[in-house]
């Protein structure tokens, strides 16, 4: 079979899928749709293998873990928030167009444990930075308004507190620009103590298969579940040419 008809075809597919859910919201009279704009970690490499073994041991030890690798995807979130379904093509064509580096190096920099969560610290580069900067301000305007702001940020001392509304009002997100912290989440679970969760994510950094080091070559765009996780991706955009990536 020819390779142009083949890519052809599974582009199609990809836009019947985005097609689906555009027509399922219009239906059920959704106008919003949480996506999870990140860097992807490709299956069976060095990062993506980290981030599985690391929820296979939190799993291994707690039946109240709540995150499963085999229903999610590992990846790297650089803007999440709520979108109006009707812009979604507009969302994929200003991402397309946008992106400029040809891969960005992802390093695992610390074991971070915050209250149900399990996570590993991504290093924040520069161009780490500028690439969640840029996909904020070119896509704010596909966002839904007037979002609620989640409680945890009234907790949060001043001048945070009020940094962050700011944040959630105009971009959706409490976590962009200044605030945004990568990270791979590997865990949930509100009942296994943190101690031994935060053992069993350092443990895993020493294991042979394992590293702490590897690379992104594109983003993607995901549909987003419980916890923070990415169920699946509607497209992937590699970051060279801005061709859509068909899995």
């Amino acid at each position: 079979m020819d390779s142009t008809y083949l890519l052809g075809s599974l582009f199609q597919k990809k836009i019947t899928l985005i097609f689906l859910i555009l027509l399922f919201n219009r239906l059920t009279l959704s106008t919003s749709i949480q996506l999870d704009i990140h860097l992807v970690l490709e299956p069976n490499k060095c990062l993506s293998n980290t981030a599985n073994e690391a929820n296979l041991h939190l799993q291994k030890q707690s039946s109240s873990e709540q995150i499963s690798f085999d229903k999610s995807l590992p990846h790297v979130t650089l803007y999440l928030t709520d979108f109006q379904s009707e812009f979604i093509p507009d969302l994929i064509s200003t991402l397309r167009q946008s992106l400029n580096s040809t891969q960005l190096i992802v390093e695992i920099s610390n074991v971070m444990v915050n209250g149900a969560y399990s996570m590993y610290q991504i290093e924040n580069t520069s161009g780490m930075q500028t690439l969640s900067d840029s996909i904020v301000q070119s896509t704010k305007g596909f966002i839904t308004p007037n979002q609620t702001i989640p409680e945890w940020v009234y907790n949060l001392p001043e001048p945070m507190r009020s940094q962050k509304i700011a944040y959630v009002k105009k971009y959706g997100s409490p976590n962009v620009l200044d605030g945004f912290d990568p990270h791979i989440t590997v865990g949930y679970d509100d009942v296994a103590p943190e101690p031994s969760r935060r053992k069993i994510l350092e443990t895993v950094l020493q294991t042979s298969q394992c590293c702490r080091k590897g690379f992104s070559d594109k983003i993607g765009i995901g549909v987003v579940g419980d916890f923070g996780t990415v169920l699946y991706d509607l497209i992937e955009i590699p970051f060279e040419d801005g061709v859509y990536a068909i899995k």
